[in-house]
């Protein structure tokens, strides 16, 4: 994210010590014309920051659109709710979050509401060798609650590596794996999984980054109401914050 405060100094309390903002947008190239173009935009907000952690609260917004019947016709929609509470430990970040997903189709009759809320865990970590930073994430989560979809369980895996190639230039590769288990009584699948690839290249300013990137993304239950995987490559470009 794109911190658009600096944050307490660690081990301060503090209320509302940092904000954050970021954009993404770029085309889709896939067999399935419903997806041809993805932006994706969101804030996150520490509430409190306190000696071990943070409360923190985070929203996120994606829109999918094709070129089926106009230049950037609005698909759907994505809606994502995140509120956590961390607790840092000597060898990881701790985080316990609810999670609440939503997905609308644009310009057409949803006749279903798609929905889920998740207890999450999560265990993060950054280490560093020499110039390069390798960040990483784990995640499991219970899905309490659920319309349409099938979810019993999530879990995910994220890592990232960096290296900078001068001070304003750094090159990035990235990746996460998603596993979704389901209740097969109710559509008779087994569980499902996805993932997203990326590499690309940081340019960094004083207060916002630039990332231009290039990937491949297997998504679980690509369009809102089909039980169906979506495959793209992707390209675009993010501001985040710096590294």
């Amino acid at each position: 994210l794109w911190f658009l405060a600096a944050p307490a100094a660690a081990g301060a309390q503090s209320l509302l010590p940092s904000a954050g903002f970021y954009f993404q947008w770029g085309p889709m190239v896939s067999s399935d014309p419903r997806f041809a173009w993805n932006g994706a935009m969101g804030v996150n907000v520490d509430l409190v920051q306190y000696p071990k952690g943070r409360l923190t609260f985070a929203a996120d917004y994606e829109a999918v659109l094709s070129d089926q019947l106009r230049a950037f016709q609005l698909n759907h929609e994505n809606f994502a709710l995140d509120g956590a509470a961390s607790y840092d430990t000597r060898y990881a970040g701790l985080t316990v979050a609810f999670h609440h997903v939503s997905r609308h189709l644009s310009d057409q009759p949803n006749p279903n509401i798609v929905a889920w809320n998740v207890l999450d865990v999560r265990a993060t970590r950054s280490v560093r060798a020499g110039l390069t930073t390798v960040e990483g994430e784990l995640a499991y989560g219970r899905v309490l609650q659920h319309t349409f979809v099938d979810y019993s369980w999530t879990s995910d895996i994220r890592l990232t590596v960096r290296r900078p190639v001068d001070d304003r230039v750094a090159l990035f590769v990235g990746g996460a794996g998603h596993l979704v288990g389901v209740e097969k009584e109710k559509y008779g699948r087994d569980g499902q999984c996805g993932a997203r690839l990326e590499a690309g290249v940081r340019v960094n300013g004083r207060a916002v980054a630039l990332d231009i990137f290039a990937g491949y993304e297997r998504r679980v239950d690509g369009f809102p109401t089909e039980l169906t995987r979506m495959r793209a490559f992707v390209f675009g470009f993010r501001f985040t914050k710096p590294s």
